[in-house]
């Protein structure tokens, strides 16, 4: 793909743009113009046929040349679990909670976190401070907790140098994954970032997908590659919308279903070198 587009764009045009006096003598190109012109309005349906064709054609080779790849966030770019643990110990301690209060608190949002929960854990850990104050500390400690995983920019800038077109496709808050997302430095990598509160449509929805390529400027009707954690969310989602799938494993074995994803990997940096290899 990579030489088609060379090919495209090095294709000399009906002009005499960058001849030298060696190659084409100012009489030629005249001559040449002429001729053009000639054929342009002699048969002028299909000179415009053949123009869009040929543009149409100059359109699918760069297109094809950017590749789409979607990735989850959590537990996939970045080490959530680890940086919950560590927010949740520092916030008990903080506060003087009682013992097991840590464990409520990671159990309650092991999955997602939302404004809500806070109210569920104001209540139940009898804390002084109303939900949004929650919310907020939560926010900001949970995006100075958390760490990316090994090479995690370095192998994005490799897909990126690459060519390739990459986004973001991960449920949760809004406030909360931008605030990790710039905290870790990792936005700038991103053409798209679809969040599920921010687009309306969770994973594996079709629709999250969908809305996760529009805002890359791309589609998922040409293709592409979805990389997560999430057996369901990820692997199923994105295979049900149509895309190649890679598998961040984190230790696991692929126990969820007779079908396996395209790549099974043991972290992000093992799918993202599988990609390019793929690409």
């Amino acid at each position: 793909m990579r030489s088609a587009h060379r090919l495209l764009s090095s294709t000399p045009t009906p002009s005499c743009a960058g001849s030298t006096s060696a190659d084409l003598t100012g009489r030629q190109c005249c001559r040449r113009q002429t001729a053009v012109s000639i054929q342009r309005a002699r048969c002028p349906r299909t000179w415009r046929r053949l123009t869009r064709a040929a543009e149409s054609w100059r359109c699918i080779v760069l297109y094809l040349h950017y590749v789409l790849a979607l990735f989850d966030l959590d537990n996939t770019l970045l080490n959530r679990n680890e940086g919950l643990a560590s927010w949740a110990r520092g916030f008990v301690q903080s506060r003087r909670l009682p013992a097991g209060a840590e464990s409520v608190i990671c159990e309650r949002l092991r999955e997602r976190a939302y404004r809500e929960d806070f109210m569920y854990l104001r209540r139940v850990l009898r804390l002084n401070e109303t939900p949004d104050e929650l919310w907020g500390d939560y926010v900001q400690g949970i995006a100075q907790s958390v760490r990316c995983y090994q090479g995690v920019r370095q192998y994005l800038k490799a897909l990126r140098d690459a060519g390739w077109t990459l986004g973001i496709a991960t449920n949760g808050a809004g406030d909360i994954q931008r605030a990790k997302l710039n905290e870790t430095g990792l936005a700038p990598f991103f053409q798209g970032i679809a969040i599920s509160e921010e687009i309306g449509v969770r994973k594996p929805a079709r629709n999250h997908f969908e809305a996760a390529a529009e805002l890359c400027g791309a589609s998922i009707h040409t293709g592409g590659w979805m990389v997560g954690d999430g057996p369901d969310t990820d692997m199923g989602g994105g295979r049900g919308a149509g895309l190649r799938t890679a598998w961040v494993s984190n230790g696991r074995r692929w126990i969820f279903g007779p079908r396996e994803p395209d790549v099974v990997a043991r972290d992000v940096a093992e799918a993202i070198e599988a990609l390019l290899a793929a690409g």
